[in-house]
């Protein structure tokens, strides 16, 4: 299974999962366990502020308009970015984060393998590396982490992160033979909506990357300033992006490659072409994630319209 970013691995070992402390060790603190998504949390007040970093929930959560209407409730909205994405852009405050180019630390890939990285540029700007803008936010909270530079971040990590324990000594990969060994293996376990696929003429749709789709860093590229505003579909690929879809599916429709597809939402309308792919599951479709933003939609294609749902739409 591939992670999604190149340090995905990396700020998962560190804890930034739910429920977990750095290293996978479990969040024993009642009060500082989560059980319940953000959205509902900020919908029912229960959390008043949102810190985000390095992330844009409002752009790539799969239901646009309860994540939106759930940011309007927060009382203060604080992010962390490099750019000016649509959660950036709705927040209450920016804080600059420099680029992989204007600092240094690591990325952990998939296989545990830590790659380190080096300044080359300056920092742009008041932009600086997010460790040092939480260390300054920390102390005006009353907490010295005691950083001057990122080899004290790596120190840290090396003394409270058992499978990063000898990255001081100049070792490449992370320690995780331990926490497999202590872990159940692994299975695909498939869930029960899943199993009805194809079978009541409803679809899913499954978000994927496409290539040359980077979503805000494409928006923002230099060569591309003059066309900033307009969806990459509309000049990646003529307005119509690729959706892959079953052969099966295909001939129950009476689609074949290249026809159109149209999605439609009360709030939203973009069209598609059609990819027939036999690696996408029956009752499924892929579809770039720039467009898994609402959790119903009805695509007409071949005349016929279609239900299709995404994750949130599965869970009713």
């Amino acid at each position: 299974v591939m992670r999604e970013y190149c340090n995905t691995q990396g700020v998962s070992d560190m804890g930034v999962v739910p429920n977990m402390l750095p290293g996978y060790v479990k969040e024993t603190n009642p009060d500082l366990q989560v059980t319940r998504n953000m959205c509902d949390l900020l919908h029912t007040h229960v959390a008043k502020a949102f810190f985000v970093v390095d992330e844009d929930p409002l752009r790539r959560h799969p239901d646009f308009l309860k994540f939106r209407s759930a940011l309007d409730k927060a009382d203060f909205t604080v992010v962390i970015d490099q750019f000016y994405t649509q959660t950036a852009m709705a927040s209450d405050v920016i804080l600059p984060s420099c680029t992989a180019m204007e600092k240094a630390g690591t990325f952990t890939n998939i296989e545990g393998r830590v790659q380190r990285f080096s300044a080359t540029v300056s920092p742009v700007g008041l932009s600086r590396p997010v460790w040092q803008i939480m260390s300054d936010l920390a102390k005006k909270m009353g907490v010295d982490f005691g950083y001057a530079g990122s080899n004290d971040v790596t120190a840290d990590i090396a003394q409270n992160v058992p499978m990063y324990r000898d990255i001081k000594k100049g070792a490449s990969l992370a320690h995780y033979g331990e926490m497999l060994k202590a872990t159940p293996q692994l299975r695909w376990v498939e869930p029960k909506a899943m199993g009805k696929l194809g079978k009541d003429g409803g679809m899913v749709v499954l978000p994927e990357h496409s290539l040359f789709v980077m979503g805000v860093y494409t928006d923002h590229c230099p060569s591309l300033r003059h066309l900033v505003g307009k969806h990459y579909a509309d000049f990646h690929m003529e307005g119509k992006p690729y959706v892959d879809m079953n052969p099966g599916d295909a001939s129950r429709l009476g689609l074949v490659a290249e026809d159109t597809l149209v999605f439609k939402n009360p709030k939203k309308e973009w069209k598609g072409r059609v990819r027939i792919n036999p690696d996408v599951r029956l009752g499924s479709l892929r579809i770039p994630d720039e467009m898994d933003q609402f959790p119903v939609m009805t695509m007409v294609a071949g005349g016929k319209e279609v239900e299709c749902v995404n994750q949130v739409g599965l869970e009713g």
